[in-house]
């Protein structure tokens, strides 16, 4: 069970929850993040308009996405690690290259344990039109476990 604000308890067989978060005080108060908090960014480029030579990527940013999560509310890229290291590797090619040509593909993918060594992998494309798409989920296995594991291990390595 778990209790969410204004809400009595809930039961869940699986939850997936983000705790609350916002962009630091720095970035607040630096004019950069805008209202909804964090810093809103071109999403081929990850350039922060009316900041010459300004980037925002990972968790600051917001990349706004096609389409609308119902009406009103813009849909935004997630905050996975995955896409903080896409989009650094744009900015650091249109910092060392002095180029503009390198976009976001805004495509991306996250592992989701889920116990006795199963995992799932959710691969999303995020810049279709008219709205982001997901592959249809794969059954969970240990072989997706293990695929995890791998692509954690090898990420890790070609940064050491």
């Amino acid at each position: 069970m778990v209790e969410f604000e204004g809400r009595g308890p809930v039961g869940y067989d699986l939850l997936l929850t983000i705790p609350p978060h916002s962009a630091p005080k720095v970035v607040v108060e630096s004019g950069l993040a805008k209202e909804s908090a964090w810093i809103p960014v071109d999403p081929g480029n990850l350039a922060v308009a009316g900041f010459e030579n300004v980037y925002a990527i990972g968790d600051v940013s917001t990349v706004p996405l096609p389409g609308e999560f119902k009406p009103g509310v813009k849909l935004v890229m997630p905050k996975a690690g995955i896409f903080a290291q896409y989009q650094g590797e744009i900015v650091a090619y249109h910092i060392a290259a002095n180029a503009t040509d390198a976009k976001l593909a805004g495509k991306g993918f996250c592992y989701i344990e889920l116990g006795d060594q199963h995992a799932v992998r959710g691969d999303g494309s995020f810049f279709d039109m008219p709205h982001p798409t997901m592959a249809p989920p794969a059954v969970p296995d240990r072989t997706q476990y293990e695929q995890k594991k791998a692509w954690i291990d090898g990420w890790i390595r070609e940064r050491l």
